[in-house]
């Protein structure tokens, strides 16, 4: 699938709203430290805006959260067929901002808007497809003795 820019890249880019703060535990946030830094295009070295400077303490702070939801069971204990449909549904999301997220993605890497619409349009988006499509997938094996002789292998859901 090739995906063909629909607007003018300037007129989008100047359209998007970037966050300037970090995104930990489900808010956006300034640095522990309330540092910033100049975040820059490296093709014009055009500055993009200020985003918050983390240090090891945010990073921590980030991990506690991680550890928390992990531990809530929202995601890591969540039906399979739940976890495809929410992984699904980010594919298409992808899918549907893939221009505004390829301008972003050229205007912080540097990158070609071609490469940026190629990754974000197609590889992100399928790679969430293809682990949303596998969350419902049974590949547990567990081995049998046959005659005694033969190990065989049957696919066993209930070890999962």
């Amino acid at each position: 699938m090739e995906i063909i820019p629909s607007a003018e890249p300037h007129a989008v880019a100047a359209s998007l709203t970037i966050p300037d703060q970090a995104f930990i535990g489900g808010v956006y946030r300034p640095a522990m430290s309330g540092k910033t830094f100049d975040n820059f295009n490296p093709a014009t070295a055009c500055s993009l805006g200020t985003v918050a400077s983390c240090d090891a303490e945010d990073v921590d702070l980030a991990v506690k959260a991680a550890r928390r939801a992990f531990e809530g069971g929202v995601w890591s204990r969540c039906a399979p067929e739940v976890r495809k449909g929410v992984l699904l549904r980010l594919a298409e999301l992808v899918r549907e901002h893939a221009e505004e997220l390829a301008i972003l993605e050229s205007l912080d890497a540097g990158k070609t808007i071609t490469d940026c619409h190629n990754e974000i349009g197609n590889e992100v988006a399928t790679f969430f497809q293809w682990y949303g499509e596998f969350a419902t997938k049974t590949l547990a094996r567990s081995p049998r003795l046959v005659r005694r002789r033969l190990l065989s292998f049957w696919k066993n859901p209930s070890e999962l």
